[in-house]
């Protein structure tokens, strides 16, 4: 993907703002010609599902789901990464057929698991022209929450 051609960038975080990305982002998608990318972690993601619904997706909007366990902001900020009941309560996981969504919804769907398979299905995904696109990529919790942590203490 060329990041030189990036049109606009915008983002919200965590539990700073995680209602209505899906919406946000068809409502981008509607009025920008090209493509339209939502990257969201599943818990924001199961938050706004009924956008899926809406006879506004069109093909030029494309998701890559983020599927790490569900809250994963509360893994990485330390008032709750340490807290006992931190997985239990705030993180709870989710369970979304992510794939039967796609299908009901009318998306192509896209799944990796692996730098290897993530690899091939971007391919495909980033080629998807006739449908709205989802991609699904599954991380351990515990390591998505450390590469962001990471992230974030680069110099």
């Amino acid at each position: 993907m060329d990041c030189s051609r990036l049109h606009r960038s915008e983002c919200n975080r965590g539990v700073s703002g995680i209602d209505g990305c899906t919406s946000t982002a068809l409502g981008a998608s509607v009025i920008y010609r090209g493509v339209t990318l939502l990257i969201s972690g599943d818990m924001s993601f199961q938050y706004d599902i009924a956008a899926l619904s809406s006879f506004l997706i069109s093909p030029k909007f494309k998701m890559i789901v983020l599927c790490n366990g569900g809250g994963g902001i509360f893994r990485f900020i330390s008032s709750t990464s340490d807290l006992p009941e931190m997985e239990e309560f705030l993180a709870v996981g989710t369970r979304l057929p992510l794939k039967d969504l796609a299908a009901g919804y009318g998306f192509a769907f896209f799944d990796a698991s692996s730098s290897t398979e993530l690899e091939k299905a971007l391919a495909a995904f980033v080629a998807e022209n006739r449908k709205p696109a989802l991609l699904a990529v599954n991380t351990p919790p515990e390591l998505s929450a450390n590469v962001l942590k990471q992230y974030f203490e680069r110099p």
